[in-house]
């Protein structure tokens, strides 16, 4: 089952996501009220084609902060060494971390797919790109 949030009209709420039929079942509540609930327990006979809608972020607002590592594969952290971002490396030594490096991505950062990347001009004359996938594991 694939879940997904759209805009239908004003409003954005949790669908399930038909690949077969290019459709979408809008669930008429959001995201992390279907999380909270253990899933999708009925899928409606409503849907909207896929085409007619706008894909969001899954969950557009995250209650708190996403807890991210860094430089977490060999091959990205010897990207980034090279970038001439990564202030913590230094020449002769390997770009991998020994311990992990932790950060965190605030609520109002996560966008969709195709949304502009906004950020306040005059803070930095050159930006760099970076992306976060999350996963939800388990129940409360």
């Amino acid at each position: 089952m694939k879940l997904a949030t759209i805009k239908v009209g004003e409003s954005l709420e949790a669908a399930v996501i038909d690949d077969v039929t290019h459709r979408a079942h809008p669930l008429g509540t959001d995201m992390l009220s279907i999380i909270e609930a253990g899933g999708v327990q009925d899928i409606p006979n409503k849907s909207v084609d896929l085409a007619s809608v706008i894909v969001g972020a899954p969950i557009p607002v995250p209650p708190r902060n996403i807890f991210c590592v860094g430089k977490n594969y060999h091959a990205h952290a010897q990207e980034f060494a090279s970038s001439g971002y990564d202030s913590s490396f230094e020449k002769g030594e390997s770009a991998s971390p020994t311990a992990p490096i932790i950060f965190s991505k605030v609520p109002q950062t996560v966008i969709a797919n195709n949304e502009p990347i906004i950020y306040p001009l005059g803070i930095s004359e050159k930006i760099d790109y970076e992306a976060e996938l999350a996963v939800v594991i388990g129940r409360a």
